[in-house]
């Protein structure tokens, strides 16, 4: 201890103590309850606040993590820094964006304004929010996914199983939506799905899933989750590379688990048409055990036959379709331009291309797609989802990255300062967008992805 003590006073006086001073998390005192607005009142004095996350950015500099308050950066009234030292602290911070946490600190003033460094885990957590309330909620922000998560976390933890089941069956019969239109079922197992990326965890939760399947034995529930869980096991065996890159051991864990996970949904027997979920987990072991196009044809018809809206067929029929998987140039795209009838056929000119942008480096560059079929599709969307603020703000997007300025311009205006930060990231983006708009000879913003049409990954790194 003593020697540690030399070293530092050393430290200290070699390189500067009061610089090196300055960065240490300040002493508290009994806080003062404030909201987020008031930081700047109290700055050096010891604070407590409990605020949603409106941003969270990461320096690739410095490795420090920053949570925005009050709004996204760079319009944030108080933000919390989180040093790279405190990796552990950063790590249970992930997923915080929209999310409600408690913070303990002293605000310092910056050049950015009031700011709270958090070095110590305990004065920075997670608010759950009472269950009965959220499951009663509408709506679609990443706060309201993040809440609803952890209210279905805490009930499979606790084993309601009866509680879990007798929400699925709501959500499924009612096709229960959220402001987007994305359904709530699809959420129910998404949370039921997440896991470590190690397999660890995979495995743990599949065994508590059995254990839900043994106590109750009627229920579909934990059999369609242990499926999809046991696909993700295999695609985990497999990696995220293309064909060449997939060892053999790999490739033989993935055929064994995603054989497994089949014969799973066989428990089913004649109740596996009864949860849609359990079609697009077939056609997730489609993909992998190579199908043919007839076979898979069979599969999605038969699907969507039964639920003609359930978002998640269409969605993984046109990533079936991609050009490393099974289909050829041109071919998603033209899918998701016929993939149904009627509005909700238009609307999925949209939600597909949406749900396949991570594909592509420059969407209306390097696709197939056409903006005049993304546009109708957005404008269903808009009527039949009129509270959702993310359709919107989607489309504003989208309108940029096909350059339709007199459209982003509108909806911009219309949107005011309720957009969606999950999808234009911060403040300075909008306002790109907008000088942009206005005078063409401006740079666009970097995430409606205009580069240059030569050499655009050298103009990606000059960004």
């Amino acid at each position: 201890m003593i020697k540690k003590w030399v070293m530092s006073a050393w430290f200290v006086l070699i390189f500067g103590g009061v610089s090196l001073l300055a960065q240490a998390e300040p002493r508290l005192v009994e806080p003062v309850k404030i909201r987020v607005e008031q930081a700047a009142e109290y700055i050096g004095k010891t604070v407590v606040f409990e605020a949603e996350v409106e941003g969270v950015s990461k320096s690739p500099r410095s490795g420090l993590v920053y949570l925005n308050f009050g709004a996204a950066y760079p319009r944030q009234i108080l933000s919390v820094k989180i040093p790279k030292e405190n990796a552990d602290i950063q790590a249970n911070m992930r997923g915080a964006f929209g999310a409600m946490v408690r913070v303990v600190g002293i605000p310092l003033e910056t050049k950015e304004g009031p700011v709270i460094t958090v070095t110590d885990e305990a004065r920075i957590s997670f608010i759950e929010s009472s269950p009965g309330k959220v499951l009663e909620e509408q709506g679609e922000s990443r706060t309201y996914r993040n809440r609803l998560g952890t209210v279905l976390g805490r009930m499979f933890q606790q084993k309601d199983y009866a509680g879990l089941e007798a929400l699925a069956a709501k959500w499924r019969n009612e096709k229960t939506r959220m402001n987007d239109g994305s359904w709530l079922l699809t959420l129910f197992y998404n949370n039921l799905d997440r896991h470590a990326g190690d397999g660890v965890g995979i495995v743990a939760q599949i065994a508590a899933l059995e254990a839900w399947r043994k106590e109750r034995p009627l229920a579909i529930e934990p059999v369609i989750a242990s499926a999809e869980l046991l696909v993700s096991f295999a695609w985990a065996a497999r990696g995220t590379g293309y064909a060449d890159t997939v060892t053999a051991e790999g490739g033989r864990l993935m055929n064994e688990r995603l054989a497994l996970a089949r014969t799973t949904l066989d428990l089913l027997g004649g109740r596996f048409s009864e949860c849609p979920r359990a079609a697009a987990v077939m056609q997730r072991i489609a993909l992998g055990q190579g199908w043919s196009h007839a076979e898979y044809a069979a599969l999605h018809n038969e699907a969507t036959s039964r639920e003609p809206e359930y978002l998640e067929y269409y969605f993984a029929a046109s990533f079936r379709l991609l050009t490393r998987w099974y289909g050829e140039p041109g071919e998603w795209e033209e899918y998701s331009r016929h993939a149904a009838p009627g509005d909700f056929g238009v609307e999925l000119a949209s939600r597909i291309p949406w749900s396949l942008t991570g594909y592509s480096h420059i969407i209306f560059r390097e696709t197939a797609v056409r903006w005049e079929n993304m546009r109708d599709g957005f404008e269903v969307m808009v009527r039949r989802f009129p509270d959702s603020v993310r359709n919107r703000s989607a489309y504003a997007l989208f309108a940029g990255m096909a350059e339709d300025r007199t459209t982003c311009l509108r909806l911009l205006d219309e949107l005011g300062d309720k957009l969606d930060m999950s999808l234009w990231v911060n403040w300075t983006n909008v306002d790109l967008a907008r000088r942009w708009i206005a005078d063409p000879s401006q740079p666009a913003p970097r995430i409606f992805k205009l580069y240059p049409k030569e050499e655009p990954e050298e103009a990606v790194e000059k960004l």
